[in-house]
């Protein structure tokens, strides 16, 4: 495969040319001229791999999960990547540094895929505040947008781009839609480079430990592992079962005042129904005490408010597994970064 003429893009925005790592758009050119549309999806994680070792770089597993989280699976932004940088070094020279490539690619981005980009850009500049998604009433509040068919439109645009992912709760049919920002260079755009006008062009390197980086791997290897469920599947052995894909959550009330948010789901035709908890971390993760309660109480709101009567099994997601000690035993599966490698 021939990754250096592989188009770098896989969002859909009208007709559109890319040459020798460049690109060009046209949104109208060909309209009611064309006789296929072709959908590019993005690399996975280990297409990511087998790209950089094709062009002589080396990162490791992790490396290239972390980068995945700034840059996802578009191959162009993998293209700028040079041998011997480092993570950090590369995040600074992308986004930080003098002239960096990537800092302007948001604004370039969505004004050549959307003729009125600014209202899609207050949609995801809401999406981006609210990580757990919002339904279309937060978001007309929080945007201050009509409730019309060009707020469908806008949000069905943003859907077929990847930049967002529409889902209905486990337990609901068509009503209580909600969507959730999940475009990986948009939110490191939302969390880091938006409104910086002249930022350190070393600031990924120092500030490597900070609250705000630890928060944001969090949140983005959620969006990775959501990028990788038919690889979840496979390291669950549950490739050969019905499954369907959910996420769900509970609003605080009385009964329980803490509320619950399980972003991935597996329902599984042999009535089981597999919740995962995606989790960051340096090395084997830990649960404590503090953690057993979070996850229990999960799992409990989850069975009382469906009031389903399948079996609930937790599965863990983690880079290197989970440190089995007092707390651990909670846990039914587990998955590791390598899994999320595997072909689908």
């Amino acid at each position: 495969m021939l990754f250096d003429r592989i188009p770098a893009c896989s969002r859909n925005g009208g007709s559109h040319d890319w040459k020798n790592g460049g690109k060009t758009w046209n949104r109208g050119g060909l309209h009611n001229r064309l006789t296929r549309q072709i959908r590019l999806a993005p690399f996975t994680l280990r297409e990511c791999a087998d790209y950089t070792a094709s062009r002589g770089l080396s990162p490791t597993h992790r490396d290239v999960c972390e980068l995945y989280m700034a840059l996802g699976g578009v191959p162009w932004y993998w293209s700028l990547l040079e041998r011997g940088w480092s993570v950090a070094r590369s995040l600074d020279a992308l986004f930080f540094a003098e002239g960096a490539p990537l800092r302007g690619e948001y604004d370039e981005l969505f004004a050549s895929l959307f003729r009125h980009s600014e209202i899609h850009r207050k949609v995801v500049a809401a999406l981006a505040a609210v990580g757990i998604g919002a339904d279309r009433e937060t978001l007309i509040a929080r945007t201050k947008l009509a409730d019309s068919g060009t707020l469908t439109r806008c949000l069905e645009e943003l859907e077929q781009c990847g930049f967002v992912r529409k889902y209905t709760p486990f337990g609901k049919k068509t009503k209580g839609a909600l969507w959730q920002l999940v475009d990986a260079l948009t939110l490191f755009h939302h969390r880091f480079v938006a409104g910086e006008s002249n930022p350190d062009e070393r600031f990924w390197s120092r500030s490597i430990a900070s609250g705000a980086q630890n928060a944001w791997r969090g949140l983005a290897f959620e969006r990775v592992c959501l990028a990788h469920v038919p690889q979840i599947k496979r390291a669950l052995q549950i490739g050969g079962v019905l499954v369907r894909v959910a996420s769900w959550r509970h609003v605080p009330d009385d009964v329980h005042p803490d509320g619950a948010q399980i972003d991935l789901l597996l329902e599984r035709a042999d009535r089981v129904i597999d919740v995962c908890e995606m989790k960051w971390s340096d090395g084997a993760y830990a649960i404590d005490k503090a953690g057993e309660r979070k996850m229990r109480n999960r799992l409990e709101t989850f069975r009382s408010v469906t009031g389903t009567r399948c079996a609930v099994h937790l599965a863990m997601v983690t880079p290197e597994g989970v440190l089995h000690n007092a707390h651990s035993g909670i846990v039914q599966a587990e998955v590791v970064l390598e899994d999320l490698f595997a072909e689908a």
